[in-house]
């Protein structure tokens, strides 16, 4: 009996660092995204100088966004894979040591007021951002059925959900105080806190964390050996099938996802701490959703189905976001957007994994981050330029996009995606 309850404990240990190492991935982007949209966009903050109309500081905005998304993309590729050579444990250890010297540059860049320094470090911050991918591929190997690979890509989406809570928690909790003479000096404390959470997720998961894969592939990193992987879709025609309408939901969801919070601020006159609610009610409902609804809604149509309602409802929501005038329905509209995304995600995730053999879980979910993150850096930089014509103008973008997607299901998964995927076709 005391082995058994061991293996238990040991097989819980494990899934809660899991779910940290993709919360720290997430946190950072809900505590950051208000932080820097309030120095990039404020007139008062010296990050940017003076005199510097309003559509230029949307795009240096923008471009604080775009660069970590793009340094994402590619170190998701290279992390993905060399997690498959050395291990899921080495290369989650290696991006929590990432994480915490992304979050020293950035404490570092908001003193100075150096927005190159800020750049620099959303950089290293991206690059070694790519532990969701192994933190699923390792919820993958623990899997022992379809059905608990589900529930474990569940908790993936419940430790993202976490994420987004946390970073404007964190955020609330120590912006200003003694440091608050300047609204740069306010923001230090919370990039303090941030990186006192990932000092503390590393160490735990250096202590409780085992590895859950022993297959090994031959480590190569060359530049055209990392494109190749992302290239190596083509050979993989439902992996394809599916990229292709995720990227575009992606693309939609997250220009809502990034440009929500300076339309809080710009349509309603919202604060810092404004936007981090923003943030949070996104967040606890992804939570709530993922904990508690997920298996209702798993039941009640096939996965392209769920898919194909779910686009659809997401154009409608973006589009009462972007036209509504009280603040009210806007934070309802934006707790829908998080339930819907709880639902979508690990849908896609599911799709993704039965995709690929056993041996590519690793190089399949860096594939999902990859194209996440790339529409994440397209919608940024789209996004900004679009916001500089009108406020709206992202969330047309999303809507564009959306209904993009829901063309893209007419025509690539017809015949292919009424049910569950095979690895070969």
């Amino acid at each position: 009996m005391l082995p058994a309850c061991h293996a238990e404990a040991v097989m819980l240990a494990t899934k809660i660092a899991l779910v940290l190492v993709i919360l720290i991935d997430v946190m950072g982007q809900g505590l950051a995204f208000p932080i820097f949209s309030a120095l990039m966009l404020s007139e008062t903050s010296s990050m940017v100088a003076s005199g510097t109309s309003a559509s230029t500081r949307q795009l240096l905005y923008g471009l604080v966004i775009a660069v970590f998304f793009i340094a994402w993309f590619f170190g998701s590729i290279y992390i993905a894979r060399i997690s498959d050579s050395v291990g899921r444990r080495r290369g989650i250890l290696l991006c929590l040591t990432g994480a915490l010297a992304g979050y020293a540059l950035t404490i570092l860049a908001i003193i100075l007021s150096s927005f190159w320094l800020l750049v620099v470090s959303r950089v290293i911050t991206g690059f070694t951002a790519g532990n969701q991918p192994i933190a699923q591929a390792a919820l993958i190997d623990l899997a022992q059925d379809d059905d608990e690979k589900q529930r474990n890509l569940g908790l993936a989406v419940l430790g993202a959900s976490l994420g987004l809570v946390s970073g404007p928690i964190l955020g609330g909790l120590f912006s200003g105080g003694p440091f608050a003479a300047t609204v740069q000096l306010s923001m230090v404390p919370p990039f303090v806190a941030g990186a006192a959470v990932v000092l503390a997720t590393l160490v735990f998961v250096a202590l409780v964390f085992h590895e859950t894969s022993n297959t090994r592939v031959p480590l190569d990193i060359r530049p055209q050996a990392i494109l190749s992987l992302l290239w190596a879709i083509t050979r993989h025609p439902m992996t394809m099938r599916i990229s292709i309408v995720y990227t575009l939901y992606m693309l939609s969801f997250v220009t809502f996802y990034i440009f929500f919070d300076t339309s809080l601020e710009e349509r309603f006159g919202y604060s810092t701490e404004g936007q981090s609610v923003g943030m949070l009610v996104m967040g606890a409902t992804l939570a709530l959703t993922s904990l508690f609804l997920l298996p209702f809604f798993n039941r009640l149509a096939s996965p392209s189905g769920l898919i194909v309602r779910g686009i659809v409802l997401e154009v409608a929501i973006v589009g009462v976001f972007a036209t509504v005038d009280n603040v009210a329905v806007a934070f309802i509209v934006i707790a829908l957007m998080g339930a819907l995304h709880a639902v979508l995600l690990p849908i896609f995730f599911g799709l993704y994994s039965q995709s690929a053999s056993a041996e590519d879980q690793g190089w399949v979910m860096g594939v999902s981050i990859a194209l996440f993150t790339l529409a994440s850096a397209v919608a940024s930089l789209a996004g900004g330029l679009f916001g500089t014509e009108a406020d709206s103008g992202p969330f047309v973008f999303a809507s564009i996009v959306g209904v993009t997607a829901l063309c893209a299901i007419a025509v690539v998964w017809r015949g292919h995606l009424t049910g569950q995927p095979t690895p070969a076709e």
